[in-house]
């Protein structure tokens, strides 16, 4: 296995024991969300996959139960993350998963070796196009690659509220400035294109909020997937 460098990424929460727990909480709360991304991708038992920047886990361990009993693999570039993720499946019971410290954009595993590699809310952190690359390298032929990214730019508000309007502009300008891309959605298809693959397929997955439902986010999110 090839020595890894120093990784960069644009995620401004790394090494954070309090991001760890956030973004668990934010996978309950999308766990909905997560199981029809992952019917997209009509997992099956003896599947090998990939989860490239696998956070806490939290999308991982839900892929293991559906490939058993083959194995998951979930990379991160964050170490305490990882330290979470293993520790939590552990605590699960789910033993089909590995994890390991690695750069998305130049994994340690050789061509071909998974059936479907996936990422979700990770292009907007790297240089998406290189992801892209190399999830496609250590993905066999015929297997699928996927990503899912938020689109700020589909955000639907009524009644009008400027001042939200207002403040999510704000966000997303800032965001902007330090490399993190909020309408990517959008191009997904052009980046997945740009890789060479083919046969592709855009999803809009809408989340919606109500008065209803409230604790919902009002954020649409996109799902690619290449066969």
């Amino acid at each position: 296995m090839k020595k890894q460098a120093k990784i960069k990424s644009t995620y401004f929460k790394a090494e954070s024991p309090v991001e760890a727990k956030r973004l668990e909480v934010q996978a309950r709360i999308f766990d909905e969300l997560l199981l029809r991304e992952l019917d997209i991708l009509e997992l099956r038992p003896g599947m090998r996959v990939l989860d490239g920047g696998c956070g806490t886990g939290a999308v991982t361990r839900m892929i293991a139960k559906k490939v058993a009993p083959s194995n998951v693999y979930g990379v991160d570039f964050d170490s305490v993350f990882i330290d979470k993720a293993a520790q939590w499946a552990s605590d699960q019971g789910i033993d089909n998963v590995r994890f390991e410290v690695a750069d998305i954009t130049d994994l340690p595993y050789r061509k071909g070796f998974f059936d479907v590699s996936y990422c979700r809310l990770v292009l907007a952190h790297n240089k998406s196009a290189q992801v892209i690359d190399e999830l496609k390298r250590v993905t066999k032929k015929g297997g699928v690659v996927a990503a899912s990214e938020y689109d700020d730019g589909t955000i639907i508000y009524y009644p009008e509220m400027p001042q939200m309007r207002k403040i999510w502009l704000d966000y997303d300008e800032s965001e902007k400035e330090k490399g993190r891309d909020r309408f990517l959605g959008r191009k997904l298809y052009h980046i997945f294109s740009e890789s060479g693959l083919n046969e592709i397929s855009v999803k809009l997955l809408p989340i919606y909020a109500t008065q209803q439902n409230p604790e919902m986010a009002a954020l649409p999110f996109f799902v690619s997937t290449i066969t």
